[in-house]
């Protein structure tokens, strides 16, 4: 089992929940932030196969405000011995100049280096699930050389694995589950 917090970038708090996300998502919306530019689209995003993050949240993103070459999104949450994985998502709607940056998950010490495409979706998640022992997390997309424009972020997601103290089956069932031909769906994979 797995615990989401799904969030889209935008300059107003509020809950949207769209019709057509396929794994009904809500998407809650970050509060404003001085060091963020925020940036909006009317223009059709085409969404990504896996995670299908509905067009209308990725019409919505945020960059680093001003000359900034940093976008840092930070959470603190002290549950002891907490995991996460983070889903990152991007879509590019202003294909004016080159945009490259590097993502780090925390103290993971290897950069993914990314270059958001135009108008199409895609997601960068973290390489395994990871945990804090001071309960601070932050993700950080910092510009490459390269890079004219600054980072940008359209949404983000945060999974947490839901631990049973005690089995929620019987062992009786594993054993019919096994004989069952089942697809999973991206969610279901990243909680097992």
């Amino acid at each position: 089992d797995c615990l989401v917090y799904s969030s889209h970038l935008e300059n107003n708090s509020h809950v949207s929940w769209y019709p057509l996300d396929p794994y009904d998502r809500y998407w809650l919306a970050e509060d404003s932030n001085p060091m963020w530019g925020y940036l909006n689209s009317k223009r059709n995003i085409q969404p990504e196969s896996i995670t299908e993050v509905p067009s209308a949240v990725l019409q919505k993103a945020v960059q680093v405000a001003g000359n900034g070459r940093m976008l840092n999104i930070t959470w603190e949450d002290n549950t002891p011995d907490l995991q996460v994985t983070v889903f990152l998502h991007f879509a590019d709607f202003q294909k004016s100049q080159p945009r490259q940056f590097n993502i780090y998950f925390n103290s993971y010490d290897k950069p993914y280096l990314y270059s958001p495409s135009y108008l199409a979706a895609g997601v960068v998640y973290s390489p395994s699930w990871y945990g804090e022992s001071d309960g601070e997390f932050n993700v950080t997309l910092v510009a490459t050389a390269k890079s004219v424009l600054p980072p940008m972020l359209n949404a983000f997601e945060i999974y947490t694995p839901i631990k049973h103290k005690t089995p929620m089956t019987f062992s009786k069932d594993g054993k019919k589950a096994a004989n069952l031909k089942c697809t999973t769906t991206h969610i279901e994979h990243i909680a097992t």
